[in-house]
């Protein structure tokens, strides 16, 4: 049940990847991208109703944040997966050579120390 969430998550994120082969590369696809260059992905590969809220346990994001905090990424623990958040998962999953989603997949959640099945709901809607 719990991958299946986990490709509901992803399934956007594949979608927009079908759109984008074939693409010419860019001429500076070798390069680096510039570090005031926005890495979020974007809004649209996102699966649709699939909110955190409906995926994770109450308190999951804030114990996201806060691992995120220890390891050096300063942000607010609000308990929303917000830009901030993305931006600093993306930054570690980056770091750690993982797909910087900006999502708190299992690996990534397995890297900042936190057991995935014990943040994931139980019964979640979105398995069905």
């Amino acid at each position: 049940m719990k991958q299946l969430i986990w490709i509901a998550l992803f399934a956007g994120a594949c979608a927009h990847a079908k759109h984008t082969e074939g693409a010419a590369p860019s001429p500076a696809a070798d390069q680096k991208a510039p570090a005031a260059q926005s890495t979020r992905i974007a809004s649209a590969a996102r699966p649709v109703g699939t909110s955190p809220k409906s995926i994770f346990e109450p308190g999951a994001i804030e114990k996201i944040q806060s691992r995120l905090n220890t390891r050096g990424y300063s942000i607010k623990e609000n308990g929303q997966l917000d830009d901030a958040t993305r931006d600093a998962l993306i930054k570690f999953q980056r770091g750690e050579k993982l797909a910087a989603t900006g999502m708190p997949d299992a690996e990534t959640l397995r890297r900042l120390k936190v057991d995935p099945d014990s943040i994931m709901r139980k019964g979640s809607t979105t398995a069905r």
